[in-house]
């Protein structure tokens, strides 16, 4: 299944968000981690980041995708949206469940033809996410 919950967001058990338990997540130790985007989420609006995980877990658990395939699809979207915030996670999650960097970059390169170089200005995010550079 796909995960769309960030793979280096740390679900702690015992945090719980207006009285109701539901893990929060954890910042990681390294910065590059989640976006700062989705950091001041977690921080700045934690009902709306409540909602948003609960959400993504439901979709990870209706997804027939194994989660490499998912995160190589997610990627895919991602670069042809141009959304590059999500793309060193998602990239690093990809590789976590065995993607090859051939994989990421074909991933990143499918929607060529149709939305032609948007995709392009993925590229380095996504590389240098999956060869450790963005660390």
């Amino acid at each position: 299944m796909l995960s769309l919950i960030p793979p280096y967001i740390a679900m702690n058990p015992a945090a719980t968000i207006t009285g109701n338990l539901f893990p929060l997540p954890q910042i990681p130790e390294n910065p590059m981690a989640i976006s700062k985007a989705f950091s001041t989420l977690l921080q700045e609006a934690p009902a709306h980041a409540k909602a948003w995980m609960e959400t993504a877990k439901a979709l990870d658990e209706a997804s027939a995708l194994d989660k490499k395939t998912g995160e190589l699809a997610y990627i895919a979207v991602l670069a042809a949206t141009g959304n590059l915030s999500g793309i060193p996670w998602h990239v690093l999650s990809a590789k976590s469940h065995g993607a090859s960097r051939e994989e990421v970059l074909s991933a990143v390169l499918v929607g060529l033809p149709a939305i032609g170089a948007v995709v392009i200005g993925a590229l380095p995010a996504a590389l240098d996410a999956y060869d450790g550079d963005g660390h």
